[in-house]
């Protein structure tokens, strides 16, 4: 999970406060989402190693330790993209408000 670089442009805008194009501002709102995205996939895989899951008599192969993140990878993107926990609009909003 990575936020594109070709979202760049647009954060750099906003950053330096100058007039953004509504191209800019959708691309600075999907790097918003990305970093959101990320953040949750964050808190997810933390989440889920501080769990108190017994792990049975098997141990857990690595096959289904790499599911399982990437299916935290998939449901923290699918949060993102849905409205997900409100970072990415918070952050979307302060990086817009001057520009």
């Amino acid at each position: 999970m990575e936020i594109s670089l070709k979202h760049l442009p647009a954060i750099a805008k906003a950053d330096q406060q100058t007039k953004m194009s509504p191209q800019d501002k959708e691309d600075l709102r999907k790097a918003c989402n990305d970093f959101e995205a990320l953040l949750t996939h964050q808190m997810l895989s933390a989440m889920r190693e501080a769990s108190l899951e017994t792990e049975g008599i098997f141990e857990k192969s690595h096959a289904e330790k790499l599911f399982q993140s990437m299916a935290d990878q998939e449901i923290a993107e699918k949060m993102a993209t849905g409205g997900g926990i409100g970072f990415g609009k918070m952050l979307f909003e302060q990086l817009t408000k001057n520009a």
